[in-house]
């Protein structure tokens, strides 16, 4: 049946919400599947560390003293700094990640690979107790409480609110679609980070020295190799992706909440197995496939059903293709 004119607005507007999420998840999750492509190890602290590095800069753009009244130079400008900044606390926080989660696991093999593969995936689980608990103090101590939403348990937790730094411009009013232009910053610095993180891969040589470790660790470590240091690499890497992903979601939404944590783990997960786990680029789409539908879902079947809508489409594309849509590392 012919769709009438008036869904197609509808359809498009649809389209921009679930490309900009879709966006931020795909950065996250490239982030998560580069760690395990090198670790072949889960990092369930991933989350975690998207959701404190947004605490961070939450707390650094009151510090900036930057407002939704400043002049557009500066509020881009900040918001530029923020995102560097978010890619500098996420590369740490991951760094730490790997030094106390994984390192110490890290049997005297050529490839570095842990001998206990249990033992990485339970301290990633402390250590993302260990980083909830540092988001929701951080709060306490640097801000006055103003508000917040009810936890499961009813805990009140922080919402801590950014400013608006990027001016409200309609980008497209006469076509009956809202594409404002923080939408289009939020679709031009994923595109711009994914690029440059393509071509830090393909052309550098530390790139190089990832991506062998990812396809053989035992060979690359045999040909010269630091499996220690190859691995904390990714996982900076790993981190700098998800801080720019905090960032852009910070600035995006106005908001976040130390709760986001388990939400972007596991939207994170989701998206580099439904991509193919271990693939960065299959990461990217993964998050666009998952953006997209999570965002017809929304419309279509309520809010409540946002969650149930990934899972759903995990489901499909795994019955279809169980390795993923560009297939698993191997």
């Amino acid at each position: 049946m012919a769709c009438p004119d008036p869904c197609a607005p509808l359809l498009l507007q649809l389209l921009v919400y679930g490309l900009t999420n879709g966006a931020i998840i795909a950065l996250s999750a490239a982030g998560f599947t580069l760690a395990y492509a090198v670790a072949r190890q889960i990092n369930l602290a991933h989350g975690n560390v998207f959701a404190l590095t947004t605490v961070v800069l939450s707390y650094g753009a009151g510090w900036l003293g930057v407002t939704a009244a400043a002049p557009p130079g500066s509020r881009i400008g900040a918001l530029l700094i923020l995102t560097v900044a978010g890619a500098a606390v996420g590369a740490v926080l991951n760094g730490a990640v790997e030094r106390l989660a994984f390192r110490p696991f890290a049997r005297a093999a050529p490839d570095g690979r842990p001998g206990d593969r249990l033992g990485p995936l339970v301290a990633t689980v402390g250590l993302s107790f260990v980083l909830f608990q540092v988001a929701v103090w951080w709060y306490a101590l640097f801000y006055v409480p103003t508000g917040g939403v009810t936890g499961h348990i009813g805990v009140l937790l922080p919402l801590l609110a950014m400013p608006d730094l990027v001016p409200r411009v309609e980008l497209c009013a006469s076509c009956g679609v809202s594409f404002t232009l923080k939408d289009g910053l939020v679709l031009g610095l994923a595109g711009l980070v994914a690029l440059g993180a393509a071509a830090l891969l393909t052309r550098t040589r530390a790139g190089r020295a990832l991506r062998a470790a990812a396809q053989d660790a035992e060979l690359a470590a045999l040909s010269g190799a630091d499996p220690n240091r190859v691995r904390l690499l990714a996982f900076l890497v790993a981190g700098a992706l998800v801080g720019f992903a905090a960032a852009i979601s910070a600035a995006y939404y106005g908001g976040t909440t130390a709760q986001h944590g388990v939400r972007a783990g596991l939207t994170a997960m989701t998206a580099a197995i439904l991509g193919g786990t271990g693939k960065p680029g299959g990461a990217l789409i993964g998050g666009i496939l998952l953006g997209v539908g999570q965002s017809l879902a929304v419309v279509l079947l309520g809010a409540a059903f946002k969650n149930v809508a990934a899972l759903s489409i995990l489901l499909l594309f795994l019955f279809i293709r169980p390795t993923g849509v560009l297939g698993a590392a191997k």
